[in-house]
């Protein structure tokens, strides 16, 4: 473990020596292979990597005045891939440095010798075989000879490797198409060593690798356990592949295990983190798995120190099988094993490996990385592609002063800001939704169903893709519909895209360069029928005078101009910064408007534009408005399935959703044969001295209606000075104020019966009660209406009246 340590503890000084005494010819492709890219890495190997190098304003106008073309923006443009590390000089220099004094220990060896060969196969994938009997043709020494002997036996290993019968895995145009060269190296790996990571690039097939290599080792019973979001699709790709498995994509019910077959369980991650964790994993110790499948490893999430259910869950099932099955074989497979920090990695493959890894630290150094990355790469392999298709980004940038105000009450949290800047979003991204199209959100709330009114609103038919809804995947797939709109599960584990799609629109960026990474490679990917792939990066900035703040900026800056641990871990590049947490972003971008509006002074606040809030909304307003909030079905729904409490705190943070819903009430009014106002006015005119309760009182028709009545109007919004803001079932009113309380299509919310227990208090003795509601509304629940009404200690005036398509009801205080 000596170069391990030099490496952590003396900054490779030894090492360095050693490298500095070879001939220069023998450091060319090989050096840099070891000690990595960086030229200063002995000042700089061991300084702790910061959360985040520059402040938010320095992140943002580094992303904004960025001289390279727009296709250079993105993550992965600037990311390019590493020079193959491999010549003849490379191969013999593990000769050169065991001769010299520092020696090299027997870890350091076979890390080298991995290296190599890794660098070797990577050459024979794109090169052909002819390149690499030209490489090995040299006698050399005896290192030389042993990275010449492994790479020959791997070959030979996974070239002669016979497809077990019944192969039928076809492309999604219907084509047979045959294991390629790293799904045959990882069945070979699993076969020989029983336990391997596939760290391989995005878009490879490590899942077809896993189930080619569950039927090589002939595994009875095949565990996988994976994303939710791709547990169905793990159960497709099975069948797909060998038609005679039997899929389990759940555990409980009766499960009976046809030893004589071949069973595949597929289970997602959280099934591992609940209070049955334990006893679902004494049940599969039970089933006595011969293999196990950790795809998407990185979901197994150990993040800091305190181990999480899900990973002490998936340690302990690992282990309790091992003990069982002495021949058990582990599987962990991930583009992006490390996220946020070491210590996933180094959890990830003690759970793989079984073993234990004392030497690896995971303070976040860079030395601590590269140590991290011999240890993935001596228990696994990776393979990076060489993708086909150019990467073009476009940043499209919109000036948008009108929404300070809305901003700097939206800093409270980050779903906040991405909903205040959906609507400016999509009016920029307008020109890019057409067929075809992906369009990345994130997140859900308050996001995906006003974007999907907006891209039906322009003829455009959607699906989705989140967490709860996966119904639009194989309609897209299909090309039966237009758009699909995808959050945070889209990112991973999805395949076929790549034939229907090369355009992909960011409304909300995730948060870390692997999220970014995964989500493009969901499209950038081998088999794809396009010649480049688009990126559309829509970002809001505030702007004055050339001082100018974005949100959007800060973030996109976080995720194209940092290389994370994961890139030094992985493919050894030197990291500048880690990710940056979603905390610490809010705030740097709180205090940076901050600043912004210090600078630009009292003078710049008052020349921007807020455009007034009123019913009805303007023509330009609206579309904005309507683009975040939704048609007037989508409000109507959300007002009536939601407590009251829970829309009046939403429409007093936002109150442009009232605007909106009663701009659009106001349209639908001028169909109606009918005014409920006007029919309830004609009651209570004749008695221009009763106090009237307008609950739910829009834009105080009645009171228009009632000139010589006292009309105090109670709506979630105070839109005007004779409207009083309140949760209808709680007002500030005394009991006993109202000689009349008007319900006018107004009791929407689960809770609606304690609007009824309020206007009975507020009521006054024998004082009236007037309920107006869409007949539709009511149509099989009149009874349901009248119990109500009278459980609230009203008794009815009458029948239930029912004219055009309104019911009335009259009802008194008793």
């Amino acid at each position: 473990m000596r170069v391990l340590r030099d490496l952590q503890e003396n900054k490779g000084k030894k090492l360095e020596q050693a490298l500095r005494a070879l001939p220069n010819d023998m450091l060319i492709g090989s050096a840099d292979d070891f000690l990595g890219e960086d030229e200063h890495l002995e000042e700089e190997s061991t300084r702790p990597v910061p959360e985040l190098a520059q402040d938010f304003e320095q992140a943002s106008d580094r992303f904004s005045s960025a001289q390279t073309p727009l296709e250079e923006a993105s993550l992965l443009a600037l990311k390019p891939d590493l020079p193959m590390l491999v010549s003849k000089e490379s191969l013999c220099v593990i000769d050169v440095l065991a001769e010299l004094s520092c020696g090299l220990d027997e870890t350091a060896v076979e890390y080298l010798v991995a290296n190599r060969v890794s660098a070797l196969w990577e050459k024979y994938i794109h090169q052909g075989r002819s390149t690499i009997d030209e490489l090995l043709a040299d006698v050399g020494g005896s290192w030389f000879q042993e990275i010449k002997r492994r790479f020959f036996a791997e070959l030979e290993g996974v070239e002669s490797l016979v497809i077990p019968a019944g192969w039928s895995f076809t492309t999604l145009n219907g084509e047979r198409a045959h294991p390629n060269v790293m799904q045959r190296r990882t069945a070979w790996s699993v076969r020989e060593k029983r336990r391997v990571g596939n760290w391989s690039g995005v878009g490879t097939g490590k899942t077809l690798a896993a189930i080619l290599a569950s039927r090589v080792i002939e595994a009875r019973l095949t565990l996988v356990v994976t994303n939710n979001a791709t547990v169905e699709e793990w159960g497709k790709q099975i069948q797909n592949a060998y038609p005679d498995s039997i899929v389990y994509l759940d555990v409980y019910g009766s499960i009976a295990l046809d030893k004589n077959s071949y069973n595949y369980v597929v289970l997602n991650y959280e099934k591992f983190q609940g209070n049955g964790s334990h006893q679902l994993v004494q049940l599969l110790r039970g089933f006595h798995p011969d293999f196990i499948v950790l795809d998407e490893v990185q979901f197994v999430k150990q993040r800091d120190i305190h181990a999480s259910n899900r990973r002490k869950a998936l340690e302990n099932l690992v282990g309790n099988t091992s003990q069982v099955n002495a021949n058990l074989s582990v599987l962990g497979m991930s583009a992006t094993p490390v996220i946020n920090n070491l210590t996933e990695a180094k959890k990830l493959l003690e759970i793989i490996t079984g073993l234990e890894f004392p030497e690896l630290a995971v303070s976040p150094t860079i030395n601590n990385a590269l140590a991290m990355h011999q240890a993935l790469m001596l228990h696994g392999f990776r393979y990076r592609p060489r993708y086909e298709q150019e990467i073009r980004t476009e940043v499209v940038t919109v000036t948008r002063n009108d929404l300070l105000e809305a901003l700097q009450e939206g800093q409270k949290s980050v779903l906040r800001i991405e909903q205040l800047l959906l609507p400016a979003k999509l009016e920029m991204a307008q020109p890019f939704f057409r067929k075809g199209t992906i369009v990345y959100a994130h997140y859900v709330d308050e996001i995906v169903p006003p974007l999907r009114t907006y891209l039906e609103n322009m003829g455009l038919s959607v699906g989705l893709y989140t967490g709860d809804d996966k119904s639009g995947l194989d309609q897209f797939r299909k090309e039966k519909c237009d758009v699909l709109v995808g959050t945070s599960p889209v990112g991973t584990g999805l395949d076929g895209l790549q034939k229907v799609c090369n355009r992909l629109v960011m409304l909300c960026l995730p948060w870390t360069g692997a999220e970014y990474e995964q989500i493009i490679g969901r499209i950038r990917r081998q088999g794809s029928n396009f010649g480049d792939v688009e990126i559309i990066i829509p970002q809001v900035t505030l702007d004055y005078k050339g001082e100018n703040w974005s949100w959007d900026q800060g973030r996109m800056a976080v995720i194209s101009y940092k290389r994370t641990l994961s890139d030094c871990a992985l493919d050894v590049y030197i990291p500048e910064t880690v990710m940056i947490s979603q905390r610490a972003l809010l705030q740097q971008s709180r205090e940076a408007l901050e600043r912004w509006i210090e600078r630009i002074g009292h003078d710049g606040l008052l020349a921007l534009e807020r455009p007034r809030l009123a019913v009805p909304l303007p023509l330009h307003l609206l579309r904005k408005v309507q683009a975040r909030h939704g048609d007037f079905t989508v409000l109507n729904q959300r007002w009536s399935t939601s407590r009251s409490a829970t829309t009046h705190e939403r429409l007093q943070q936002d109150a442009s959703e009232w605007y909106l819903y009663h701009t659009l009430c106001r349209e639908m009014r001028e169909k109606w044969p009918e005014h409920p106002i006007e029919r309830i006015a004609g009651h209570i005119r004749v008695r221009p001295d009763w106090i009237v309760g307008d609950f739910g009182c829009g834009e105080c028709l009645l009171g228009q209606a009632l000139p010589h009545n006292k009309v105090v109007g109670i709506d979630h919004v105070a839109w005007n000075k004779q409207v009083i803001a309140s949760d209808m079932s709680s007002t500030p009113f005394d009991d006993a104020y109202f000689d009349v309380v008007v319900f006018s299509l107004s009791l929407m919310g689960t809770n609606w019966t304690d609007y009824l227990r309020e206007a009975y208090r507020t009521l006054k003795p024998y004082g009236y009660l007037f309920i107006a509601e869409p007949q539709k509304k009511w149509k099989d629940r009149i009874e349901k209406l009248k119990k109500e009404v009278e459980i609230g200690k009203f008794r009815l005036l009458g029948d239930i009246e029912q004219r055009y398509n309104f019911v009335y009801l009259v009802a008194l205080k008793m």
